[in-house]
């Protein structure tokens, strides 16, 4: 038995087709746990051995989960993910044709590490970009300095997977990928649990988050960060509140949650939750005012898969995600008199909002079905599995 270290229990040496390096802490009843999830039993169904790596303190139901598909899971502190001599010790171990890596940057010394043992690197590009606004007046030679470097460890990577064409386009210009080498894969939705309810199920789902059963229901489902727009989210509610009677339900955690709290104590403040479906299945409409460029903005998506009509940022993969004026409306970011505009079109048109659920609930069932993307990932294991054979 081998033992790597920083790995939270040992290792049974066993080759692997692939081995999943995913640079999160799955400890909540998330998409990309549910991706993982879903990825791992495709491939077993497919003839694939599969083993995932995956930060600390995961959630003990999926890893009940993934033992009972026979899959197995390793845990790493998150002080270990940068580390070369750690990775090689676990490639030792699982000797995997593929190492798909999650949640890094183009810049890392582990896709050198990977590919000496013969191993296809796969990279899922996940991450967003700051606001343009606040990024500071380039230096031409900073600037030169940054895409030589990140087009050498680019070079690197066998397939890039990035979330959005948005991501995908930025792999193209500032690390210089080739085109050949870029598959899109949207993150996935689970369109059975992210679904439509009736009028009966909603009922229920307000009297349990405390909500008026007929009031309009106005949501944000995010990090309660300045660079999440909660801000301008915020101000746009408090200038209809004057004007219109709705309510409004906000869930996710950060740095703003206690100032904001204090600020505006009439609104339903949930803090981190678990059931994030049952959040957006009470709403009317969702509201993902980003300043910065969303690498593709994954509540949309689950929102959509509810039949829930989004006002989202007119930036990153954002617009990927929305279709304007069809499932929801882009709106400017930084601007809570955009917010409160569109809101009000809703608001005041009930044909308008039932017309969008539908088209919204569609889009999500065409383009970013959990199944589908996980179906994807899988085809290409496969395809360079066989090449590699």
């Amino acid at each position: 038995m081998n033992e790597a270290p920083c790995l939270q229990q040992p290792l049974q040496a066993q080759a692997v087709d692939v081995l999943i390096w995913a640079r999160i802490r799955a400890n909540k009843r998330g998409s990309f746990e549910a991706y993982l999830q879903a990825t791992a039993e495709q491939c077993l169904a497919q003839g694939l051995s599969v083993a995932i790596v995956v930060v600390e303190k995961t959630r003990p139901e999926l890893l009940e989960q993934f033992n009972r598909v026979g899959v197995s899971v390793y845990e790493m502190p998150a002080e270990c993910w940068v580390s070369p001599a750690v990775l090689k010790r676990v490639l030792t171990v699982f000797q995997p044709r593929i190492v798909h890596f999650h949640f890094y940057s183009v810049v890392s010394p582990l896709w050198a590490a990977a590919q000496r043992f013969g191993a296809k690197v796969y990279l899922s590009a996940h991450s967003s970009l700051p606001d343009p606004s606040l990024e500071h007046e380039p230096n031409a030679f900073a600037e030169w300095l940054r895409r030589i470097r990140r087009s050498y460890f680019a070079r690197k990577v066998d397939r890039f997977l990035p979330v959005s064409e948005f991501l995908a386009e930025d792999l193209r210009s500032a690390s210089r990928v080739h085109g050949t080498r870029i598959t899109t894969i949207p993150n996935g939705v689970d369109c059975e649990r992210f679904a439509p309810v009736n009028a009966e199920q909603r009922r229920l789902l307000r009297q349990h988050f405390y909500l008026h059963p007929d009031k309009p229901v106005i949501a944000f489902v995010g990090q309660i960060e300045t660079h999440k727009g909660i801000v301008d989210f915020c101000e746009a509610m408090q200038r209809m509140s004057t004007e219109r009677d709705f309510q409004v339900v906000i869930a996710g955690a950060g740095a703003q949650l206690s100032s904001l709290i204090e600020r505006y104590p009439q609104w339903r403040w949930l803090g981190s939750v678990d059931s994030v479906e049952k959040v957006l299945a009470a709403s009317d409409i969702l509201v993902c005012p980003s300043r910065w460029q969303e690498a593709f903005g994954l509540v949309i998506a689950e929102a959509q898969a509810c039949g829930v009509p989004v006002l989202g940022s007119n930036r990153g993969g954002i617009p990927e995600v929305i279709a304007d004026q069809e499932t929801g409306y882009l709106i400017p970011a930084a601007n809570p008199d955009a917010i409160c505009q569109r809101i009000s079109d809703l608001l005041n048109n009930t044909a308008l909002r039932e017309q969008m659920s539908r088209a919204a609930r569609d889009r999500a069932l065409s383009l970013f079905s959990l199944d589908q993307q996980v179906e994807r990932t899988v085809d290409l294991y496969r395809q360079d599995l066989a090449v590699v054979a």
